[in-house]
């Protein structure tokens, strides 16, 4: 192996993991001072489970062709993995983080509000749509009781978009060694497969950035968090080009690991 083709392979690789921020563009586009409203909200959700489950079932669909039995078995961690990183989140208190249809964090003024204002609303209408906090004080009905309450929607909305990225991430794991195993290849697949999977990449970086908007990130903080998912592309390439012989045989375990995240996630 010389280091030029060493530094092609990178260089692929590379541009496949930068692809996946063109998802983001849109979003640029958008008036980043106005939330997305709730169909909007909905729509995003819908798009991006819909997008994992379809990756999910090409990733198995690919893997089952070499190795039902190594399919299976990946399956079976990745739903693993999804479950135990739901306990974990759930039991240090960071929330659900499968519920991907929750709602964006309130702004501070929107949750808060005055509370003679709240008392005064609830004088003319006969004290409708009040409910009393510790201490008698009023307060409007789906607002959140006490900070402590509004502090742990936000850690879960954050621990959301985290398992979300992370899923996304180790998916990037098995389709980096795919393009090194390409290119370890007597054939020369390897520029076809790099093309596919930066063409593949697009709608990922999409589905995160959908997520990240929703939770109130900024355009350029989501394509940043998308191009970050597809990093270890750009990593495992290289290694698996080398040691083609090696990764080969774990690839169908790989695909089939990312496809049981993949399917957990929305479905849960």
């Amino acid at each position: 192996m010389t280091s030029a083709r060493a530094v092609e392979v990178f260089g692929y690789a590379a541009v496949s993991t930068v692809a996946t921020g063109l998802g983001a563009v849109p979003f640029f586009l958008l008036d980043s001072s106005r939330s997305l409203p709730r169909l909007a909200t909905a729509s995003a959700n819908a798009a991006a489970a819909g997008l994992m489950l379809g990756a999910s079932a090409l990733m198995a669909v690919e893997a089952w062709d070499v190795s039902p039995l190594a399919l299976l078995l990946g399956l079976v961690a990745g739903i693993a993995f999804v479950a135990a990183s739901r306990a974990v989140l759930d039991w240090i208190g960071l929330g659900d983080p499968l519920d991907l249809a929750a709602p964006p964090p309130a702004a501070p003024a929107a949750a808060a509000g005055s509370a003679e204002t709240r008392q005064s609303g609830g004088a003319r209408e006969g004290g409708a749509g009040l409910r009393a906090r510790k201490g008698g004080e009023p307060v409007a009905a789906g607002q959140p009781k006490t900070a402590s309450e509004a502090g742990t929607g936000q850690r879960g909305n954050r621990s959301r978009m985290l398992l979300f990225v992370l899923v996304f991430t180790l998916h990037s794991f098995t389709e980096g060694v795919g393009l090194g195993v390409s290119f370890g290849g007597s054939v020369g697949l390897g520029p076809f497969m790099s093309l596919a999977i930066a063409l593949h990449n697009v709608p990922e970086g999409l589905a995160i950035a959908l997520v990240m908007v929703q939770q109130g990130k900024s355009a350029l903080e989501a394509m940043a968090w998308a191009i970050f998912s597809s990093v270890p592309q750009a990593v495992m390439a290289l290694p698996a080009f080398v040691f083609v012989d090696a990764f080969a045989p774990v690839l169908p375990v790989g695909l089939g690991l990312a496809a049981g995240a993949m399917v957990m996630m929305p479905c849960c």
